[in-house]
């Protein structure tokens, strides 16, 4: 005996089908197979393929970090702190991204390392610059008395 509702095969006393769980007693039974009906045939949507844990969020947050790094370099501690973070987020993004996804984690991973050398630079103008007013303050302080 066959299933009315998926057409398998399934033994004659069985009181439902051990395919699909339909309910195998008087009219739901038939002796031949069911046959599905025709679907139209459509075009399937194309759906890029997911690859669990390949996520480009590390890469957007190097990127972002990169050139918010970059433009606040002039501020010496908030252009280091951001040029760090691209540039661990940079560098984890090139080591785990698939080839195809590499590009924001490396494009942040080259802005990091510009906006931690110009916020280096920018720091070290900074310490001059109050060292020579110190200095200069003192001096005139010191040639008033």
């Amino acid at each position: 005996m066959y299933c009315a509702k998926c057409g398998k095969e399934m033994d004659d006393s069985a009181k439902f089908c051990p395919s699909c769980g339909a309910d195998a007693s008087g009219e739901t039974v038939s002796e031949q197979p069911a046959q599905p009906a025709q679907q139209p045939y459509r075009e399937p949507a194309y759906v890029a393929p997911a690859e669990p844990g390949q996520s480009s969020g590390v890469g957007v947050g190097a990127l972002i970090c990169g050139i918010i790094g970059l433009v606040l370099c002039w501020v010496p501690i908030v252009g280091l702190i951001l040029s760090i973070v691209a540039i661990v987020l940079g560098g984890k993004g090139k080591r785990t991204l698939p080839d195809g996804k590499r590009g924001m984690a490396v494009a942040g991973f080259i802005l990091g390392i510009i906006g931690l050398v110009i916020s280096i630079i920018v720091l070290i103008a900074w310490v001059v610059t109050i060292a020579i007013l110190g200095s200069v303050a003192s001096w005139a302080l010191g040639s008033m008395l």
